[in-house]
């Protein structure tokens, strides 16, 4: 009888419990979820990286198309915004917007910090040769320097936003400082 019971244990634990296959499938179930969460994340972090790196690109090509063609920066050209959509074989869905601005530079006094009653004061000579220098520096840098935006759509509507302060090279400027 011995060998019996002993035999009876042995075929008992050949198999799986109930409990056993049920810890088995949570684990299983709780670490596919994970998983497909973690792919599902690198998935979008890749798409909406390609994504930025292609309006990156355009961006960047238009800028630089901007910057070689010698356009020049006038009154008329202040303020300018030129719109459209890219004609390179791909890319035909993508729009762009070109903004091109004339630097401007805040007051002397508001670079300064000063209020009203402070710039009413009765100004000292030195005072006086500060804003006078400050005003041609201002005029001269304003002249001189300009701001080309621009920004790139995709059809999906993300956009991508490219600025760069140009100098523009016929500028006259004043020399004259008159101290």
């Amino acid at each position: 009888m011995a060998q019996r019971v002993g035999k009876q244990n042995k075929l008992a634990s050949a198999g799986f419990s109930l409990v056993e296959v049920l810890i088995a499938l949570t684990l299983f179930a709780v670490v596919s979820a994970v998983l497909s969460v973690t792919v599902t994340t690198n998935l979008n972090s890749s798409r909406l990286g390609r994504i930025d790196i292609t309006l990156h690109n355009l961006a960047e090509f238009k800028m630089n198309e901007v910057l070689i063609s010698n356009r020049e920066f006038t009154t008329a050209t202040n303020n300018s915004e030129d719109t459209g959509n890219f004609e390179i074989e791909g890319y035909k869905e993508y729009r762009y917007k070109v903004e091109i601005r004339k630097m401007e530079l805040p007051d002397l006094a508001a670079i300064m910090g000063q209020t009203e009653d402070e710039q009413n004061r009765i100004e000292t000579q030195e005072t006086q040769v500060r804003k006078r220098v400050f005003a041609i520096l201002k005029r001269n840098l304003e002249e001189i320097i300009w701001q080309v935006r621009v920004e790139v759509t995709s059809p999906d509507n993300d956009f991508y936003e490219l600025t760069s302060w140009v100098e523009k090279g016929n500028a006259q400027i004043d020399r004259n400082f008159g101290l």
